[in-house]
């Protein structure tokens, strides 16, 4: 699967907008990028759009709740200095990590809808990658059992031998291993 992120905004405000009241600035933003998504979804197909949906929001949800973790941790250490200026440190943590987690919750939406509107798929590649594939599958049997001898032929092990101290160096210059390589 190929694909590009674009680097642009998500969405470019048209001039026909810039006169409208704000909530019909809202509606009218809102059907551009629907219409926008449904050609996309349309141009992929729903079963592809979804399986990339799905995709996005996973890696999203795991890095932003790696970093809210280890923001936690930070806040963990440090809000025992609260003490000092006279606030319950368990009421300031309990009030922090609400926020913390709000505003995961809310980077988690930002980034995922971010990323779905700036990712573009590259039919032409795709089709390439499709023929490769078909192409191993619909290889003889001879050839099949050729790639696999070079597979384990590379995933094999190198063996080093165990050279001796006194033992004459591999590089051929006529010298012991410890006068020469094996200093």
């Amino acid at each position: 699967m190929s694909y590009r992120l674009k680097d642009s905004f998500l969405y470019a405000l048209p001039e026909q907008h810039t006169q409208k009241s704000p909530k019909d600035l809202r509606q009218a933003i809102f059907t551009d990028l629907k219409t926008i998504y449904e050609d996309k979804e349309s141009r992929l197909g729903p079963e592809f759009t979804r399986h990339i949906e799905k995709a996005i929001l996973l890696q999203t949800v795991d890095t932003s709740w790696k970093e809210h973790l280890t923001t936690m941790e930070h806040l963990k250490e440090g809000i025992g200095l609260r003490g000092y200026g006279q606030r319950d440190p368990l009421v300031e943590y309990k009030l922090e990590a609400t926020d913390l987690f709000n505003d995961m919750i809310r980077r988690i939406k930002e980034e995922t809808i971010s990323l779905l509107f700036k990712l573009e798929f590259n039919p032409e590649q795709e089709l390439e990658v499709e023929r490769e594939e078909e192409l191993r599958y619909s290889s003889t049997e001879e050839e099949m059992q050729e790639l696999e001898e070079q597979k384990e032929a590379k995933l094999q092990p190198i063996k080093k031998e165990k050279i001796g101290r006194n033992d004459p160096c591999p590089c051929g210059s006529g010298k012991k291993f410890k006068k020469c390589h094996g200093q």
